[in-house]
């Protein structure tokens, strides 16, 4: 939705806000810290920068990032990754919702950012850690962390709605309503997000979503939460060759978060949490190839229907062990189970299983410096056992000013659908038209794994409401899991040729895939984000990226690109007006997986918004016009993003 909740129920920024301190994030290592404490570089995506940004969805948040890409494989499916090495599935990063991952099987051991059950209006605030920390969460935090944290009921009390309505479709509503009292809040949200995507693609949108939040505190030492969402999409995939007509993917998620936390003492405290995911993902279709005679017609089943189901459960104990030494530990367990015929061959049951100790430790050596150490210890029913560890040394030279450097090694593990896919198409006749995957040889796919180092500088200007975060990195991926070229099974040769005959651009090759640790990359660079605020009234963002990035193969080494750049400026009136504008700036760039090389284009988005009061009702009324300066390609050169205009009326009594 393009606005959040209407800006004249939140008060003006006040003098306060303009010489606050550096927000405590938790991204970094578990335990609450500022920024000036923190084991690497946090970017926070607060309030104020969701509404300034006129983004309609989560995933567009992350231009606001250093070093994050973001772009639309088709109009129906957002993207986002950390410094390149990215298709369509975003599994180097770990994105957490309050804490629960929202890594799927079923979206084949990525993101699936249309299935995240939560609307911007109910999000306070993203905590993005900057660089690997696998360390604190484990192999899906390979090269970043993205937590999204949602409002509590007693900041959203009361009944909100909003409609939004635009070109390309655009078609938006929400209804939410929050309740509390001194010792319980409940938030209930429901959403509908609809849109035509781009231009002469089948890729049409429909998302529709449920979120219930539970919160209850008995007493002064505990606090039960409940979390609850369910999302249903359903979108077009636009394939057009003959072996792949258009598609329509249906998908329907379902999660449920549990949570007790216990204060046993100041600077004690212990937590347990249960989650499980539920994805069932439904894309079926029939290709009918009318093959030159006496050759009968062919009818390919086109199923790639799959069903996945992750149960985590997790320990942490936060403690202080003097008067300098802070420490997190605990322990995660997880077990995913995926079933999907055309995926991996067969109906049974793909079992995983994790298990995982992690430990984060403060030390504050002096009163100028601050020690992270941290690792954690994790077993994969695929891999084995593999150790991440991390060092962390902050001095503090002022108050204001932190230079900080640090080193880590992480790994990802592969996913299922690496370690066993195995992708064919065959016709009703049972003749093997395309095999697209086949499994490797059982175990012997090995973790991908980065070393990192960087070093950093934080520094806090408050006489003059600036704050300049830059960081300067050095990442070594060895061991990149990539899928390899092998020759076609004997018996397919001679129908490929026939396709080809019959369609010069099907997507049938004269080969297949298998997945492999065939790669190795360096990314070497820095980046910087630059936060003012002139006057309480006034915000201004900066961020830039340079990125150096080399690897085995010509692809790879263009999946990032060489630099990115970003500006937000957002002011509010003494009437209440607010008038922002976001300009990004994009270096060429080649996504993986079948992606176009693009080159650098520019992207400008500008959003106006008036509030108004009737009484006890408070209402917005926002226009967003995004991407200003004219179409571009942000993942297939074909397939382009336009202009976008949209209008939203919110209203909150």
């Amino acid at each position: 939705m393009a606005a959040a909740l209407p800006a004249a129920a939140q008060p003006p920024v006040s003098e306060s806000e303009y010489l606050r301190e550096l927000p405590v994030v938790l991204a970094a290592s578990r335990l609450p810290q500022s920024l000036s404490d923190a084991a690497g570089s946090v970017s926070v995506i607060d309030r104020e920068m969701i509404q300034a940004s006129g983004a309609r969805e989560i995933a567009e948040l992350f231009r606001l990032v250093p070093g994050f890409q973001v772009g639309y494989a088709t109009g129906a499916n957002p993207v986002v990754t950390y410094h390149g090495l990215s298709g369509q599935f975003s599994r180097r990063m770990q994105v957490l919702v309050d804490g629960r991952s929202v890594y799927s099987a079923a979206y084949l051991g990525g993101v699936d950012w249309n299935a995240i059950p939560v609307v911007l209006e109910d999000i306070e605030r993203i905590e993005v850690f900057r660089g690997s920390n696998s360390a604190a969460y484990g192999a899906n935090a390979f090269l970043g962390v993205a937590n999204i944290i949602t409002r509590s009921p007693e900041a959203t009390r009361g009944w909100r709605a909003s409609i939004t309505a635009g070109n390309d479709g655009i078609s938006d509503n929400l209804l939410s309503y929050s309740a509390s009292s001194g010792e319980a809040g409940l938030r209930a949200t429901v959403s509908r997000r609809r849109d035509t995507g781009f231009d002469d693609i089948a890729d049409t949108r429909h998302v529709s979503l449920l979120n219930l939040r539970a919160d209850w505190r008995p007493g002064i030492r505990d606090e039960f939460n409940l979390r609850f969402g369910a999302t249903d999409n359903s979108q077009g995939v636009a394939y057009t060759s003959a072996l792949f007509p258009e598609l329509t993917r249906s998908s329907a998620t379902y999660s449920l978060h549990l949570g007790w936390n216990r204060t046993l003492g100041p600077d004690e405290r212990i937590g347990v949490t249960f989650y499980r995911n539920q994805d069932a993902v439904s894309e079926n279709s029939t290709a009918v190839l009318p093959l030159p005679p006496p050759l009968p017609i062919l009818r390919v089943p086109l199923e790639f229907g799959r069903d996945s189901t992750t149960d985590h459960l997790g320990l942490q104990h936060d403690l202080r062990l003097g008067a300098t030494t802070r420490l997190a530990w605990g322990a995660e367990t997880r077990v995913d189970r995926v079933r999907s015929r055309p995926t991996f061959g067969t109906d049974a049951e793909q079992t995983t299983n994790l298990r995982r100790l992690f430990a984060s430790l403060e030390w504050r050596a002096a009163p100028t410096v601050v020690v992270n150490a941290g690792g954690l210890v994790e077993k994969y029913s695929l891999t084995g056992t593999h150790t991440a560890p991390r060092l962390s040394v902050s001095w503090q030279p002022t108050p204001e000013h932190t230079l900080r450097a640090g080193a880590s090694r992480a790994y990802r593990i592969p996913t299922v659908y690496e370690a066993r896919g195995s992708l064919i198409y065959a016709a009703d006749t049972g003749q093997v038209i395309d095999t697209r995957y086949v499994p490797p040889v059982e175990n012997s796919l090995r973790p991908e794994r980065v070393t990192a180092r960087e070093i950093g500088y934080l520094g806090e200007f408050r006489n003059v409401g600036l704050s300049v975060d830059v960081r300067l990195f050095h990442e070594h991926v060895r061991d990149l899991i990539v899928g390899t070229v092998q020759p076609l099974p004997v018996g397919s040769e001679l129908i490929t040729q026939l396709l080809r005959a019959i369609d010069p651009d099907s997507v049938v090759r004269d080969e297949t895939f298998v997945f492999a640790n065939v790669e190795e990359a360096w990314m070497r660079g820095g980046e910087y984000q630059v936060r003012w605020r002139p006057r309480p009234e006034t915000l201004v963002l900066l961020g830039q990226t340079f990125i150096r990035m080399t690897a085995s193969s010509s692809d790879t080494s263009r999946s990032a690109p060489s630099n990115n750049t970003f500006v937000l400026l957002s002011h509010r009136f003494a009437s209440g007006l607010q008038l922002s504008a976001a300009h990004y700036w994009f270096g060429a760039v080649q996504w993986l997986e079948e992606a176009s090389y693009l080159p650098g284009y520019r992207r400008l988005d500008v959003r106006a918004a008036w509030p108004v009061r009737f009484g006890p009702v408070r209402a917005e009324a926002a226009v967003v016009v995004q991407n200003t300066l004219g179409s571009h390609a942000e993942y297939i050169a074909a397939w382009r993003f336009g202009t976008r205009a949209f209008a939203t009326l919110a209203v909150a009594f």
